[in-house]
């Protein structure tokens, strides 16, 4: 008798461990953030997001230190054959969500499988537009460095 109520209390605490770890392992998981870019004049660049794989980003982190992934298209999804390659992406973390046009953080980039990640920490909120600065070349004959917004949709 005395090894069974043993056992159950060593079940017990297996399962409440368990879960605990488990409930802290959430937090580390990304989520998905639904986002567009909006040219400098703040309307939406569809022709700028289409770039952006599923139209999301990656959220890691809490408010006031966001990480944030971006996933782009290596090649136009209207011409695949036309290679596109993304030079940097620079980030405004200052400021209003207008920012103060001193773009201080530069992205990591990494290139994987048809895919450009950029990868920077620091956002405060998911809700205010960010300004970034993406330099993009297309097919060798057009290189370009853009002036975007965010936009947390």
């Amino acid at each position: 008798m005395f090894k069974l109520a043993s056992f159950k209390k060593m079940s017990f605490s297996m399962l409440l461990t368990f879960t605990l770890v488990l409930i802290l392992a959430i937090p580390a998981h990304a989520a998905s953030y639904a986002v567009q870019f909006l040219n400098s004049s703040g309307a939406p660049s569809t022709h700028s997001s289409k770039y952006i794989e599923g139209g999301v980003v990656d959220v890691t982190g809490t408010a006031g230190n966001y990480t944030v992934t971006f996933k782009m298209k290596n090649s136009d999804p209207s011409f695949p054959l036309i290679p596109i390659s993304y030079n940097h992406l620079k980030v405004d973390l200052n400021g209003t969500p207008a920012g103060d046009g001193v773009y201080e953080v530069n992205s990591t980039k990494s290139v994987s499988g048809g895919f450009t990640y950029f990868t920077f920490s620091g956002v405060s909120n998911v809700t205010d537009n960010l300004p970034v600065l993406l330099h993009v070349n297309a097919g060798g004959f057009h290189s370009k460095e853009y002036a975007l917004f965010v936009d947390w949709k």
